[in-house]
Parts: structure tokens; sequence; C-alpha cells
């Protein structure tokens, strides 16, 4: 979910849950069909990945990782989910009057329950991630250099690359065909993920 930069695999767990979830057809005219992930199949498909790190700008140094994601839940193009994420080495750079200020934040361990919303641009084949923290008592202490990393992580939209999906080779009556799958939206709902394809097919 969250990551800009460790190009997270979305291929991977694309191909993981078309063939652990149903697909249902959409409109026939457009010959499109849309595959539904439910929360809980992607959260298994996520646990399989971590630890994801993290790089989220130049204003941070060190190692930032998200060692887990649990309570994953889907709204109309929102995501909730709650993650443990852990720093070592951890550097704030910001400047005053040109001068480099440098904050020594140190290593990190701390549980955060997070609200993101989502969009897809299809064009560059690319999903776009905005998390904000959810406040609980449980968070970083207020004004602590923990809670300014949090500030800097939060609020900030992470473009994760989608794979293309390589065209699928199959054979039929001793016929090779060619499916290539585009890939046209990606929104949420009811707890859902949904991803909108459009196969085409040719022969070889």
């Amino acid at each position: 979910m969250m990551k800009r930069v460790s190009r997270l695999n979305i291929f991977c767990i694309f191909v993981f849950l078309v063939f652990a979830s149903r697909s249902y057809p959409g409109d026939p005219k457009n010959d499109e069909i849309t595959i539904v992930f439910p929360a809980q199949a992607l959260s298994s498909a996520v646990r399989d990945i971590l630890p994801i790190k993290l790089v989220p700008n130049d204003k941070i140094s060190g190692d930032v990782w998200i060692d887990s994601v649990s309570d994953l839940k889907f709204e109309k193009n929102k995501v909730f989910c709650s993650i443990s994420l852990r720093g070592k080495g951890v550097k704030y750079t910001f400047y005053m009057q040109k001068a480099p200020v440098i904050v020594e934040i140190g290593d990190v361990a701390i549980a955060l329950s997070l609200q993101g919303t989502f969009r897809f641009e299809k064009a560059h084949n690319r999903l776009y991630v905005t998390p904000t923290i959810v406040g609980d008592d449980t968070g970083p202490e207020k004004g602590s250099p923990v809670e300014l990393l949090m500030s800097v992580l939060a609020g900030v939209e992470y473009p994760v690359e989608i794979h293309k999906v390589e065209p699928i080779i199959a054979k039929l009556s001793g016929q090779k065909i060619r499916i290539e799958i585009s890939l046209l939206d990606i929104f949420s709902d009811d707890n859902k993920l949904f991803f909108t394809v459009r196969p085409k097919t040719a022969k070889t």
C-alpha cells in the first residue's frame, strides 16, 4: 500500500488473485471484465511480500520498512489498514535560510492506523496512493521526532507502478491463441478491490 518506491510487484499479486477469486463479466459490448479482489485475500497476498522498504522523499534518510499490514478494509476509493513501521538510523533534513538542519530521529518502531485514498492513471499504468494517519492514543508523542517523521510520510501521494500483464499463450484444438490484457481501471467499494481489464485475443 504505501510505497513509492519499493516498486511493489503488483503483477504478482494480480496473478495470485485472478486465480484465487471470482471474476465477473462486465458489459459485453465493451469487452471488459471486472475482477473482484476481497480484502482478506489481498491482505494474505500482501503479507507474503513483507517487509517492504520505503523511500519517502529526499528529506528522509536512513532505512524505513513496513513490517506488517493488518485490518485491511476498503470503501469507495478508500483503503484502511493498520501497519507496523520500523526505521533504522533515520534522519530528517530541512533548510533554514538555505542552511541544512538535520534532526536525528534514530531507530523507530511504531504501530499506526492509516486511511488512504487512491486513483489510477491509465496513461502511465500507475496507481497513486495518499495515506493519512488516523489519530489515536497510541500514536507518537506530540512534538516528538517520531511525530515529525510521521508527518513527512503521511499526506504524500505515492505512485505505485503496476507491471504490464504479459500476454497469455493458450492452445485450443491445436491452435495457439494469444491473449493480451489491458488494465483499464482500479477502484474499490464494499470491502473489495476491483480491477477492470480488457482481454484481446488473436491467433498466433
